[in-house]
């Protein structure tokens, strides 16, 4: 089969694709399996916890998901900083 610039372009979209939703990182409420969960404990104190897929994610990543929930937690409440 000879590939024409118009095949190519069909080619290669497929492929790319399928990489980039199997290198996903699931930053995410959690689902069935992974993402991240969040509890209030008082007012301005939560709990937040991560689960990440063990064959496709660092525990390095797991945490910075983590923290960037809370970061994230942080600013809609209104505050300037968290602490761990």
């Amino acid at each position: 089969m000879r590939l024409t610039q118009s095949n190519r372009y069909w080619l290669i979209l497929p492929i790319t694709v399928l990489l980039t939703a199997s290198c996903a990182a699931y930053y995410q409420p959690i689902t069935r399996t992974y993402g991240y969960t969040e509890q209030a404990i008082q007012e301005n104190e939560f709990t937040v916890s991560f689960v990440g897929n063990p064959y496709a994610m660092s525990v390095e990543k797991a945490l910075l998901f983590t923290l960037y929930r809370c970061a994230e937690i942080t600013l809609e409440a209104g505050y300037d900083y968290f602490e761990t």
